[in-house]
């Protein structure tokens, strides 16, 4: 009966004084805090003041929730829990992580959407066992210094930031199997990016190269490489080097300026699912596209070239 209170409370953005205040509170295991709303704020940030009650929390997700000294306070009364293992927040505004957070050492999830973060600070390597790493659609100009040390970090997404170089350290990441850097400010990766062999996933959409063929020929050395997004990179051919990914079983082209694919591509035997959408196809192209890849899935959407 207790878990449907608590429940409802969630989802109506109401969380009273007095079922915070209950004993027991601490089988709870996932809160949701939600201050998106005029209305849900006062709630919000009282509920925050009574973390205390919540000492088997294991996610902590914050939604709306934009003063990190009041999160600070919070965190600092779960700091004797060391259970909380995953950290979420949308659409917070904090401008930094809040340093509280940095107690918590057995996070392995961090995912921050959605917030006027610059910075994250070198402490995070306090965090020896995070796996997924998320901060999207931030300010984010550079990544920490201590991410190197995240060495069972296997998901990581920079997507949306303000990114503008992508240092050699990030490289030494060889657990990372998903990569998300796109729609950043970067115009070259380092040399050290091959490093990054376990790689499936990899989205560099909204990049523009310098040299592209030069970048491109780093990307095709992920020979793990199974999902590839290159969206919106103002391609006018599709870059030939990324021929050599065998393994490759989707690529997204969407949103850039090609008009054909080369002859070879057939060659790339694990591909199932092509993505062509907004290019400069035309429509009997992408009918011969269709018969030259006849066990592939091609999304043609709307092509331009008349």
């Amino acid at each position: 009966m207790k878990k449907l209170l608590i429940l409802l409370c969630l989802l109506s953005g109401i969380f009273s004084t007095s079922v915070l205040g209950q004993d027991g509170m601490n089988g709870v295991k996932n809160v949701v805090i939600d201050g998106s709303e005029d209305y849900m704020k006062d709630n919000a940030y009282r509920m925050l003041s009574k973390l205390e009650f919540y000492q088997d929390m294991v996610e902590l997700q914050l939604i709306g929730i934009a003063d990190t000294a009041k999160v600070d306070k919070g965190l600092k009364k779960l700091k004797e829990s060391k259970r909380l293992k995953r950290f979420i927040a949308y659409k917070t505004n904090m401008s930094k992580l809040p340093s509280q957070l940095m107690d918590h050492n057995e996070l392995t999830v961090v995912r921050i959407n959605y917030s006027s973060l610059s910075r994250i600070p070198t402490e995070i390597e306090s965090f020896p066992a995070l796996d997924t790493l998320e901060i999207n659609y931030t300010s984010l100009k550079s990544l920490p210094e201590g991410i190197q040390m995240q060495n069972l970090l296997t998901y990581v997404s920079f997507n949306h930031d303000s990114l503008k170089t992508i240092k050699p350290e990030f490289c030494k990441l060889n657990r990372v199997i998903h990569l998300d850097l796109g729609y950043n400010q970067f115009t070259k990766l380092p040399e050290e990016f091959p490093r990054l062999k376990s790689v499936e996933y990899l989205d560099l959409s909204g990049c523009n190269f310098k040299k592209p063929a030069i970048e491109w020929k780093k990307v095709a050395e992920l020979k793990e490489l199974r999902v590839l997004h290159i969206q919106s990179c103002n391609l006018t051919v599709f870059p030939p080097e990324l021929l050599q990914l065998k393994k490759l079983e989707e690529i997204y082209i969407d949103g850039n300026l090609i008009e054909d694919l080369p002859g070879s591509f057939e060659n790339m035997l694990n591909l199932k699912k092509i993505s062509i959408t907004n290019n400069q196809f035309k429509q009997f192209d992408v009918e011969e596209l269709k018969q030259r890849l006849p066990g592939v899935t091609v999304v043609e959407g709307t092509n331009f070239r008349k």
